[in-house]
Formats: C-alpha cells, structure tokens, sequence
C-alpha cells in the first residue's frame, strides 16, 4: 500500500483523490484544522503523532503506512515469497504452536555459529 512517493505532502494529496476528499472534508472528518492540513500539504510544517493517527484514520490508512511516509519510522522491509510463507503458516497455528515457534527462533538467533 506504501508507494515510493518524495514527501508526505504527495501522498496526502494521492489518498485524498482516491477517497474523493479535499483539504476541507479532510479536516472535519480528522478533527485536524483545515489550516494544519494546508501547511502540511504545502511542507510548511510537520504534524504531530496524534493529528497523524487521526488523519490516517480519516483517510483509511494503516497508521503505520502514514507514520512511515511521514518518516516518523523507518522504511518497512521487503516482502519475499519466504516472509509470506512464514507468516501464512504462523497464522495458521494456535496460540500454543506459536509459542513454540517463536521460542525455537529466539533459540536459533541466540546460537553461534
């Protein structure tokens, strides 16, 4: 869902055509003021956790993709066939295999080589 995209202020404005909102539809739905919006969109200023979890509400985004754009954290790491895989089948244990699991890869790291 993350597209390389320069700035926050791209992504913002992507997401809100997707949806059909504009700057003003943004703000009311957020509770962010519509000015805060504008100086974000424009790159006169940053935005804080909160006014960005509730944007990212606001626009359906996971708020990790929205703290990730605005590069509150950092890149996330390549998808492969084999992560897929792995977490598929993590999914499907219950809670007991998963502990298993999770106890036999804290094992595996902790080994040298």
């Amino acid at each position: 869902m993350l597209l390389p995209m320069d700035n926050i202020s791209e992504f913002l404005t992507a997401e809100m055509n997707k949806v059909g909102m504009n700057q003003s539809d943004l703000a009311r739905k957020s509770g962010v003021s519509t000015g805060q919006i504008s100086r974000l969109i424009n790159g006169t200023r940053g935005v804080g956790e909160k006014s960005l979890r509730a944007i990212a509400e606001a626009l359906s985004v996971p708020p990790d993709v929205m703290f990730r754009v605005a590069g509150f954290l950092p890149p996330a790491p390549a998808k492969t066939e084999q992560t897929e895989r792995l977490l598929y089948l993590f999914n499907l244990m219950d809670a007991r295999q998963k502990e298993i699991l999770l106890s036999q890869a804290n094992w595996i790291l902790q080994e040298k080589p």
